[in-house]
């Protein structure tokens, strides 16, 4: 297995991509003007779980770096790179992420915004059950539309194969009855008049 792909600039930089997408993703729900106080609760400890799961998942893959290069499977040089990526990331996603979602909840909490809807234990779960729908759907889809391509797939393939079976059947038997119709004139116009009774 290449280790050097596996710990290499590209992979660390598409995580902080996906990480960086979420969190747009997650920051969208709060944009609009009418956005409701329970809303905004949910959004920050969204956010704040996201920069929990951004640790732990950065303190796994250095302890995976950490295994092999005891095992020699790593060099030294590599795993240098991946520490020092690590910790940049860990400084500054986990740290901003954090700190933004703590000040949405406390701009709810203790500053007492100005919101259509006031902030109330009921409220407040209708908003986490909806951000969690939402966030459920956005993780969960792709791997649904991933298990249910190779069927839609098969089920498109075998439907055009069966309209292309049927149309070419159409055709040879067009080009079969035209072919009969051929042979039939020809054998009558090279066969000759009957032959005449003998007397």
């Amino acid at each position: 297995m290449n280790y050097e792909l596996l710990f290499g600039l590209d992979v660390q930089l598409g995580f902080l991509v996906m990480a960086f997408v979420l969190v747009m993703a997650v920051i969208g729900f709060i944009l609009d003007k009418d956005t409701t106080p329970q809303v905004v609760v949910a959004t920050g400890v969204a956010l704040i779980s996201i920069a929990a799961c951004a640790v732990v998942s950065i303190d796994a893959f250095n302890g995976l770096a950490q295994s092999l290069h005891e095992k020699g499977k790593i060099s030294g040089a590599l795993f240098d790179q991946v520490k020092h990526r690590s910790n940049l990331f860990l400084f500054v996603f986990p740290f901003v992420t954090a700190a933004i979602g703590t000040n949405l909840i406390s701009d709810v909490l203790t500053k007492k915004l100005h919101y259509e809807k006031s902030l109330g234990p009921v409220n407040l779960l209708q908003g986490c059950l909806e951000l969690m729908k939402i966030l459920f759907g956005l993780v969960i889809f792709p791997f649904v539309a991933i298990g249910l391509a190779p069927f839609v797939l098969v089920d498109t393939w075998k439907r055009h194969v069966t309209r292309y079976m049927e149309g070419v059947g159409a055709v040879n038997r067009h080009l079969q009855l035209k072919m009969l119709k051929a042979d039939i004139i020809s054998r009558n116009l090279f066969r000759g008049p009957p032959a005449k009774p003998a007397p």
